[in-house]
């Protein structure tokens, strides 16, 4: 079954550009009496900006991601190694 189903699985950030955003896409409602917290930038480690900035490319270039102007209220990325050795 799940080989004739394959299409249904994504390896890779290219296998999904058939998934259209409307399906995939999450909205975060709030309360009218609340507000978002700003959280401070964190800092990386240099060594992984590259690692970062091609993935983040990756993300765009499938559409599962866009860039925005403000980026005031936007989450801090958190990038964890792999157990392969990649991030």
């Amino acid at each position: 079954m799940l080989q004739t189903h394959n299409i249904a699985f994504a390896c890779d950030y290219k296998d999904m550009k058939w998934v259209h955003p409307n399906l995939c896409s999450h909205h975060i409602y709030n309360k009218e009496d609340s507000w978002p917290i700003q959280q401070l930038e964190k800092m990386i480690k240099f060594c992984i900006n590259d690692v970062i900035k091609e993935e983040l490319q990756n993300l765009v270039s499938t559409s599962l991601i866009y860039p925005i102007d403000d980026n005031k209220w936007v989450s801090p990325l958190v990038i964890a190694p792999k157990k392969n050795g990649k991030w």
